[in-house]
């Protein structure tokens, strides 16, 4: 799947990594305090971000990727992508090793 207007796409790497990917964040944690659900069951073809390095296939945390298949209960493949659409690494990773990047607002009930 190829990334629509690919030449405008821009993820600030710095505010992914200090932010979307901070679980010690004042907001995420105000949100669990809360009791608000900040993630969801994720969906095939769901985008994501790396919480962790995966040195063996040479995966950064923050690195993005796209859910291509469900595995087992918690654990999906995972295929990384340029952004010409080549796949470079396509991995099994579990829940806890991702977060799911929305780009809608979230619908409340």
């Amino acid at each position: 799947m190829l990334l629509p207007y690919k030449d405008k796409a821009f993820i600030d790497i710095v505010k992914l990594r200090d932010y979307c990917l901070n679980l010690n964040h004042p907001l995420v944690i105000f949100y669990k305090r809360k009791g608000i659900a900040m993630e969801q069951k994720p969906k095939l073809l769901a985008v994501i971000a790396l919480l962790q390095d995966i040195p063996k296939y040479r995966l950064l945390k923050g690195q993005v990727g796209t859910i291509v298949e469900y595995l087992d209960e918690d654990v999906f493949e995972v295929e990384f992508s340029d952004n010409e659409g080549r796949s470079y690494a396509s991995i099994a990773l579990s829940t806890n090793q991702f977060l799911i990047l929305h780009y809608e607002p979230a619908q409340v009930a």
